[in-house]
């Protein structure tokens, strides 16, 4: 009798890994059955499984490339392989204008200095060849600047920009000296270069910014050393000093726990009044009472490595105010807490200990903050044996990565909202959120726009089925009702 039921039990295995195979179809993961059994009708059973597995995956993986295709199209410089200037100027207005999520930081521009006497003197491929070199010098520079990541782009001619939120003041002169030093040994023909930059801070006009910016590269351009010039709003002493009033302020809030929660609503696209969950965003409380937006802080947070003990802080009292209600909240993690396994499984512990809150909580992570593909799929099936979710925000700039999203079990993605501004009025917009929903639709993964502020947007986003939105004209972050 003991043998036949080990028998039975070793025949039945596959129909255990069929359920498997079907919740994994559920959570947006494909798996196949590498060993197929011997019984002929379970082997039929598991064959048809396994091919329409391996079909999905080819759809989604069509749908990918497509858009992948389209996205290169759309926002990617064909000579240099670096942003183009659409891009950039979505970026721009994305990264600037936006009070909540935005952060102090730098534009930086570059030109080449007499592109069209170049050509004459060397042809238009030497020419070609020498800007291709300047495209791959700048991004292998910026690599060692983590705030410019996916923000490196050539605007035209021989002109390039380089916007760096979140870089401090000591930084961005370090990378104007780097880049100065690094164009001079560029190839046989030393290009002439100037560089100006030019500080910003959330909620400034983009406009404003460049202009700033245009003004420094001028005055770089009518000096002989050094070849960059930096603008200030302030000096370096009074930059210094601001750093330490952070430190001050930023420690003393921390250990007091002086940090306030607010939240901003994300509902469906057809039903404004269903709220999917609220996003969860953090607010400074300074010594005299008043809030301060994230963007304003967040920067220095990084640089003094203090982002984990603000992401701990965050998540104990969002658990602690999930008790109070029963709405399905989400928080950001940053990369400073995912990318140190010590302070992941703090993470996890807090979890663990309020795993009733599970299906009410996903934590996000931004594109740009993304770890290495095993360290993220790792991180999604330890939380979700512990019950919660995780998702993307901020997605389309490392969109060649949809392709691995497949694997995931992602709860949702949330589209970065430089591709939502004006996709009523600018066509190339359209056509790639089209290219993602797609994509998206054939692993069943709901996709939520970021930054909706006008009644067109909402009405194109209705259009197109993205599932849920986020913005002003949803609703405002608040403290909780």
């Amino acid at each position: 009798a003991i043998a036949g039921a080990l028998l039975l039990r070793r025949q039945l295995r596959p129909l255990d890994y069929m359920v498997e195979q079907s919740h994994a179809i559920a959570r947006r993961e494909f798996l196949s059955l590498p060993d197929l059994p011997r019984t002929p009708e379970l082997r039929r059973v598991v064959q048809a499984m396994n091919q329409m597995v391996e079909k999905l995956k080819a759809l989604y993986q069509e749908q990918a490339e497509r858009s992948e295709k389209l996205r290169v199209e759309s926002y990617q410089d064909s000579l240099t392989g670096l942003a183009n200037r659409r891009y950039f100027e979505m970026q721009l207005n994305a990264r600037v204008s936006n009070l909540d999520e935005a952060r102090d930081g730098y534009l930086l521009l570059l030109r080449l200095q007499d592109l069209a006497g170049l050509n004459q003197r060397l042809g238009g491929q030497r020419t070609d060849q020498l800007l291709q070199a300047v495209g791959q010098q700048l991004k292998g520079i910026c690599a060692s600047f983590p705030e410019t990541t996916n923000l490196i782009t050539r605007s035209r001619g021989g002109e390039f920009a380089v916007l760096a939120p979140g870089l401090s003041h000591d930084d961005a002169i370090r990378l104007a000296e780097t880049l100065d030093a690094g164009l001079r040994g560029i190839s046989d023909v030393t290009p002439s270069a100037c560089i100006g930059l030019a500080p910003f801070s959330p909620g400034d006009e983009p406009k404003a910014l460049l202009q700033l910016a245009d003004e420094a590269l001028a005055r770089a351009q009518s000096q002989l050393e050094p070849s960059w010039v930096c603008l200030e709003q302030g000096s370096a002493s009074q930059a210094s000093d601001t750093h330490r009033q952070w430190h001050t302020l930023l420690d003393d809030a921390l250990a007091q726990g002086r940090f306030e929660l607010f939240f901003q609503p994300v509902v469906s696209s057809n039903d404004l009044d269903r709220v999917l969950h609220y996003k969860v965003l953090s607010r400074l409380i300074d010594e005299h009472g008043e809030t301060i937006a994230a963007g304003r802080f967040l920067p220095a947070l990084e640089r003094f490595g203090w982002a984990t003990r603000l992401d701990l802080m965050m998540l104990e009292k969002v658990l602690k105010q999930m008790h109070g209600h029963d709405q399905s909240l989400a928080l950001n993690l940053s990369a400073t807490t995912v990318a140190n396994p010590a302070s992941l499984q703090k993470v996890f512990d807090l979890l663990g200990q309020h795993a009733v809150l599970g299906p009410r909580l996903t934590l996000e992570i931004a594109e740009e903050q993304l770890p290495e593909q095993a360290v993220l799929k790792q991180l999604t099936r330890r939380l979700r044996g512990l019950g919660f979710g995780l998702s993307l925000q901020h997605f389309g700039g490392r969109f060649s990565m949809i392709g691995n999203l497949a694997h995931l079990g992602l709860a949702y993605l949330k589209i970065d909202g430089s591709y939502i501004r004006a996709i009523d009025e600018e066509q190339h917009k359209r056509l790639f959120i089209e290219a993602i929903q797609r994509a998206a639709h054939s692993i069943d993964l709901p996709l939520i726009a970021e930054r909706v502020e006008t009644e067109g947007e909402l009405r194109v986003l209705r259009e197109m089925e993205i599932q849920g939105v986020q913005g002003r004209l949803v609703g405002e972050p608040a403290p909780w009702q």
